[in-house]
C-alpha cells in the first residue's frame, strides 16, 4: 500500500446502524462501544498499574499520551476503577466535551484535539457522485464529523 493512502492516526471502522437514530444517539452507542478501550487507556495510565506488556518494545505505558479527563474537584490518580464506578452518562459528558452542536459549523475533519474528545465519529461520502454533503451542504466535502444534536437522523 502506498504512504500517500496511509493514515497512522485513522481507524476506520464501519458500523451498521439504525438510519432512523439520532445523531446524539449514535454519539452515546459509539460511546458505549469504545469505553472500554477508554478504560484500558486509563489503566495503561495509572502509575499502579498491575498491566505488564506482552512485548517491551510495545509498552503502552511509554507510548501512550496521558489521560487528559478527570472530573471536577478530583485530587489524586484517576483510576480504571474511577471510571468505572461512574455512569455511563458521566463517563460521556467526561470525555466529550468537544463536540459539536451546530451542524453548520467549520468542523473540519483535519482538525482533532484530543484533549476535547478522544476519538471523533466522521462522516464522509465515498459514493464519488458531486452531491452537496448533507450535513454541512458543501460540494466535494472532505468529511464532516458528526454533530451532537437529537433534531437530526442518521439518515
Amino acid at each position: 500500500m502506498s504512504t500517500r493512502l496511509m493514515k497512522e492516526t485513522l481507524l476506520p471502522r464501519i458500523m451498521w446502524i439504525s438510519k432512523s437514530i439520532t445523531l446524539k444517539q449514535l454519539h452515546l452507542q459509539v460511546f458505549e462501544y469504545l469505553r472500554h478501550a477508554i478504560s484500558e487507556w486509563i489503566d495503561w495510565k495509572d502509575p499502579k498499574t498491575k498491566k505488564l506488556p506482552k512485548d517491551s518494545r510495545n509498552d503502552l505505558r511509554q507510548t501512550l499520551i496521558d489521560f487528559p479527563y478527570r472530573p471536577e474537584n478530583f485530587s489524586g490518580p484517576f483510576t480504571k476503577g474511577d471510571f468505572e464506578g461512574m455512569s455511563l452518562d458521566d463517563q460521556f459528558d467526561l470525555c466529550m466535551s468537544g463536540l459539536y452542536v451546530d451542524p453548520s459549523s467549520e468542523n473540519s475533519s483535519e482538525s482533532f484535539d484530543i484533549s476535547e474528545k478522544p476519538y471523533r465519529i466522521v462522516f464522509k461520502d465515498i459514493s464519488g457522485y458531486c452531491a452537496p454533503c448533507l450535513y454541512c451542504g458543501k460540494l466535494r466535502c472532505g468529511g464532516c464529523e458528526v454533530p451532537f444534536v437529537s433534531e437530526i437522523t442518521v439518515q
